[in-house]
Order: C-alpha cells, then sequence, then structure tokens
C-alpha cells in the first residue's frame, strides 16, 4: 500500500484521485526497477493499464445520462459537482491522454 499526500497541487484539480495517481506509479515503477523484479504476466499487464492510452472526449453542453455513457464506455470513472442535468465544464480538458480507470470531474 502507499500514501501520496501532494500539498497545493498546481494542475488545477485538487481530487486526490486524479492529482497523486501519477507520482504512485512513479514510486511503485522504483520499486520494481530498485529490486529488480522480472516482469511477469500479472506485472506487465498491471503496468499496461497504467499507461496513458484513452483520449478524453469534450462532454460540456451534453447531457449528463449522455456524459455518464461516453465515460463509462471508454473504461473511465467520474465524479459530480453540481446538480444540474447539462456538464457546463469537466476535468480533465478534452484530448488529455487518460488512465483505464481514470477519474473524470463533471460539472454540471
Amino acid at each position: 500500500m502507499i500514501l501520496v499526500v501532494v500539498d497545493r497541487p498546481t494542475s488545477g484539480s485538487y481530487y486526490g484521485s486524479v492529482v497523486a495517481t501519477p507520482y504512485a506509479k512513479m514510486v511503485f515503477q522504483g520499486i520494481i526497477e530498485y529490486k529488480n523484479i522480472e516482469p511477469n504476466e500479472n506485472l506487465a499487464s498491471d503496468l499496461k493499464r497504467m499507461e496513458k492510452n484513452i483520449s478524453m472526449p469534450n462532454l460540456v453542453g451534453k447531457s449528463l445520462s449522455e456524459a455518464v455513457g461516453i465515460i463509462s464506455n471508454l473504461g473511465l470513472q467520474y465524479e459530480l459537482d453540481g446538480e444540474g442535468g447539462m456538464v457546463t465544464a469537466q476535468y480533465p480538458a478534452p484530448e488529455t491522454m487518460m488512465y483505464k480507470k481514470g477519474i473524470v470531474v463533471l460539472q454540471t
């Protein structure tokens, strides 16, 4: 288990799942290299899942249900900020590369 704390993130987002994940990945990769752990099927597939390979679509202006459907089909997760029925803003921005199971913040 690892705990990553980012004090005063500068990326514009303050959600730990968005800000801290890249640092956790770097720590785990460093541990794997330091301990000379040989990749096996599980490790290789785990590292593959940590690659940024999903391009974030533009969800602004879409209904909440449509945006959630798109996010789910891409293998991403979401958090809501607001109680509206239309997406008025999103983080990360469109065309940002995302990790599978990455978290998208939808403002409604």
